[in-house]
């Protein structure tokens, strides 16, 4: 009985890999064209979002014992990117607290509008890191190409505290 749980907990674990694999596939792949296609703002209904953010991080967050704390204190918003690659953007963030937190803490994550902006923040309190080593990273580079692309800013404050990600994307800026 054991055995089978074990087998079982690898098959999930092994098809959330393949899952995040394929998204990231489809990330690259995407990279080079969402900066060629002319797009058209689309509305994000963050409910929708959640869910596959979630799937995503789930189980490092069960292995970490880590609590994913979020705040959304707005609905929906109208952006230049696929809510894909919003995921995705959310998704490293998400990933690289994780990794970078102690066991039995948590993560927050707010969503909401400040004037004319829409803010994403993602901190925790973990380790910290040396910010003039961030540029180096495969997931920064795929963050910022994301932030560039939507004319947004991304402010990284870093500390043997915790770090936060700050996303500040202007609503009334158009392509």
């Amino acid at each position: 009985e054991s055995v089978k749980h074990l087998a079982d907990l690898i098959c999930e674990s092994t098809n959330l890999q393949f899952r995040y694999i394929e998204n990231f596939i489809k990330l690259l792949k995407e990279q080079d064209q969402v900066l060629k296609v002319n797009q058209e703002t689309k509305t994000i209904y963050f409910e929708n979002i959640l869910p596959f953010i979630n799937e995503q991080v789930e189980q490092r967050l069960i292995d970490k014992n880590i609590v994913l704390n979020l705040s959304v204190e707005t609905y929906e918003a109208k952006l230049w990117i696929d809510e894909g690659l919003l995921v995705q953007v959310l998704v490293n963030l998400i990933s690289n607290a994780i990794k970078f937190s102690y066991f039995d803490s948590d993560i927050k994550v707010r969503i909401y509008k400040e004037d004319s902006n829409l803010v994403i923040t993602v901190a925790d309190r973990g380790i910290g890191f040396d910010k003039n080593a961030i540029s180096s990273g495969i997931g920064h580079k795929n963050i910022q190409t994301r932030i560039d692309f939507l004319n947004a800013s991304l402010d990284v404050d870093s500390s043997k505290s915790g770090t936060s990600y700050m996303i500040s994307i202007d609503l009334n800026t158009t392509k």
